[in-house]
């Protein structure tokens, strides 16, 4: 199973512990779009020398939707608490339009908001959720 990652840049650090964990455990490729993507920018971000949106937003969002493409299987989005999430929905309404399966991981309490139901093929309201689901996947 091929899925891009989508997941606020300020929960990168989190999501890409969970992403490890999940590929080593199974039969699963996650595309991460900070770490899997060329993204100097993100470099630059972490070490102090370019501010959150000095990025090339083209650039961005090019890569992204290229990456959402080539992830066959779908898209995981990691909707944690306490987080700006506009990026990942962005990038959960492109997967739909791209035809792709949406599966969401909603931690922040908006599960049963209209357009996070209707926007996601499977929906979970943890990380142990979506563990459970790739056991029997």
């Amino acid at each position: 199973m091929i899925l891009y990652g989508a997941h606020p840049m300020d929960s990168r650090a989190e999501f890409r512990q969970l992403e490890l964990h999940w590929e080593s455990k199974y039969d699963i490729e996650i595309i991460n779009p900070f770490y899997d993507i060329n993204r100097d920018d993100i470099k630059a971000y972490d070490e102090g020398y370019r501010g959150r949106y000095e990025s090339n937003s083209g650039d961005v969002v090019f890569r992204d939707v290229n990456a959402i493409g080539r992830a066959r299987d779908g898209l995981i989005a990691y909707l944690p608490p306490d987080c700006l999430i506009i990026g990942t929905y962005m990038e959960i309404v492109y997967a739909n339009m791209l035809n792709r399966d949406v599966y969401t991981i909603c931690t922040n309490g908006h599960h049963n908001h209209p357009w996070i139901k209707e926007h996601s093929y499977d929906l979970f309201t943890s990380t142990e959720e979506f563990e459970e689901w790739l056991e029997i996947t």
